[in-house]
């Protein structure tokens, strides 16, 4: 089953509040299941925070975004030292 915004979302709620009250076992329930992770780190927990937002981030922005880049030499610049 594809990930969603808000089960997404729903996971990063919880997640950040089991942070913030210091509880490091969290268990999920969703789709008919449940699955239980316990952090050991708040380092871990942070890398999960950071997957979850860039997760949402990709499925809200509508696809990838491309960069063009121009370079030029710059301004004519002449030294008048003689």
């Amino acid at each position: 089953m594809a990930d969603t915004v808000e089960s997404l979302q729903a996971a990063l709620d919880a997640l950040n509040a089991a942070r913030a009250g210091g509880v490091q076992t969290i268990t999920y329930v969703g789709g008919g299941s449940s699955r239980t992770v316990i952090y050991k780190t708040d380092c871990e927990m942070n890398a999960a925070v950071q997957d979850l937002q860039r997760r949402i981030a990709e499925l809200t922005s509508g696809g990838r975004r491309t960069i063009h880049l121009a370079t030029s030499k710059g301004l004519d610049h002449r030294d008048d030292r003689d």
